[in-house]
């Protein structure tokens, strides 16, 4: 048998008990003698906490009663989970999934009289266990898919406390009742819509190649929820820490090879970006001049500013022009910074913008790109 390691633990450790069965024979379908299990510990003082998950069997079990004073050890019988629970974490947009007891019954709430078309409106009882991340995310009309049903949190018993000192509870008992499906209700994966949580990851540079020996370099990371950007931690990994390492963003460079950097959100690994990065002579580099924070269009009335780096190198600007060498051709304007440009629009055109930018850089000399961007309405 495997013990979870502590309340809200993804963790397990084995344990040796003695297992038995304790459950009578029925003939109402009420109950199944595989689900319930009694354990008794080697360690005469042992005793888990109520609500403790179990491995065992090719299940899932919670701790559902337990008595430190049977006999001369101390019992605890166990509940097999029947369903998990499934939810999308709002924290980082993850599939929060979770083993649940579901109560054999699925009742109605009340009676239905002189009612000329019969409704659904059956309600199940499930018990999970209380850990901060179900107290969090299991509240008041969350909602739940159940064996292709929705489902809403319309009741629930949290307040259990384990003793006077430990005031949080450990097992939580929901009052489930039957809801309609709506729009983007997930049943292939029984997730049911609480909202929409769609993040992503954007760097502030592409793919980079640099000679060997070249000084650290700082890449930046920003996460969006919906397009608007919040403050959430990411985890940054390389594929060969031989050529190159991050750390909190520093690119330092090693040796000469090529290593992917991924950098996703801190719970979610699904949410990622990644860019390559090449360490070579400096002679093999054809430089290229790229866009930091990278644009392609700006909105009548908008400025939008950028620099330009080869490499993860700023790019200073020597000059920075329109195609037909001004810097206001009555659609685009733009205006340059020491070592960045304001890129302002007058007007929508349907004439595609192009900028030409030449440059100096400490390792690659002088430097040249050419860069297309479209002046939009305020709508567009």
């Amino acid at each position: 048998v495997e013990e979870q390691d502590y309340i809200g633990a993804d963790t397990y450790h084995k344990v040796h008990v003695w297992v038995s069965k304790v459950i009578g024979t029925t003939t109402t379908f009420a109950k199944n003698g595989n689900d319930y299990r009694s354990l008794m510990y080697k360690e005469l003082d042992y005793c888990p906490e109520r609500g403790t998950y179990f491995k065992y069997e090719n299940n899932y079990w919670i701790s559902d009663f337990v008595n430190p004073a049977d006999g001369v050890v101390g019992g605890n019988t166990i509940r097999r989970c029947t369903n998990f629970l499934r939810i999308v974490d709002p924290d980082n947009g993850s599939i929060f999934s979770i083993p649940c007891v579901l109560d054999y019954a699925m009742t109605s709430q009340m009676v239905q009289v002189s009612s000329y078309i019969i409704t659904p409106n059956n309600h199940a009882i499930v018990i999970v266990q209380a850990n901060p991340d179900t107290m969090r995310l299991f509240t008041y009309n969350k909602r739940f898919i159940i064996g292709g049903r929705a489902f809403k949190l319309t009741a629930f018993q949290n307040a259990l406390m384990t003793n006077v000192e430990e005031k949080e509870p450990t097992i939580l008992y929901l009052d489930l009742s039957l809801d309609e499906l709506h729009d983007g209700d997930d049943l292939v994966n029984q997730v049911a819509n609480n909202g929409e949580y769609n993040y992503e990851i954007t760097l502030d540079t592409g793919d980079i190649t640099v000679p060997e020996y070249h000084a650290p370099i700082q890449v930046s990371a920003t996460v969006t929820l919906n397009g608007e950007q919040v403050a959430k931690p990411v985890i940054w990994k390389s594929s060969n820490r031989s050529v190159v390492d991050v750390i909190n963003g520093e690119l330092r460079f090693y040796g000469k090879g090529r290593s992917t950097i991924e950098v996703s959100l801190k719970g979610n690994d699904a949410v990622y970006t990644e860019i390559t990065v090449v360490v070579a002579d400096k002679k093999e580099i054809q430089p290229v001049v790229t866009m930091l924070n990278p644009f392609d269009k700006v909105r009548q009335y908008e400025t939008k500013s950028t620099q330009f780096t080869v490499g993860g190198e700023a790019v200073h600007i020597i000059e920075c022009t329109l195609d037909d060498g001004v810097l206001d051709n009555g659609a685009i304007k733009l205006t340059v910074e020491f070592d960045k440009i304001l890129v302002y629009c007058h007007k929508p055109s349907v004439q595609t913008q192009a900028i030409y930018v030449r440059g100096m850089t400490d390792t690659y000399g002088e430097v040249e790109g050419l860069f297309y961007i479209r002046a939009v309405s305020l709508m567009g």
